[in-house]
């Protein structure tokens, strides 16, 4: 798989993140940081925001990390 088909498809996955939560990863992560119970009292489990919160930071620092190498 080429570069540019990874970067788009971590693109889709990080846009699945935020349809699902309805907000960026600042947001998300500061709500899973300072105030975890808003995103439960909307009915996410506290095992898949963990899950989730981990893998969109890793999605954001491989995107970060594609597009540096290709000088994007």
């Amino acid at each position: 798989m080429t570069n540019l088909a990874n970067i788009r498809e971590i693109e889709e996955r990080i846009n699945k993140l935020r349809q699902k939560y309805g907000m960026d990863f600042d947001e998300f992560f500061e709500l899973v940081e300072s105030n975890i119970d808003k995103l439960l009292d909307r009915g996410f489990d506290l095992g898949e925001v963990l899950e989730d919160s981990l893998i969109w930071e890793n999605l954001l620092d491989e995107l970060d990390e594609l597009k540096k190498k290709l000088n994007l």
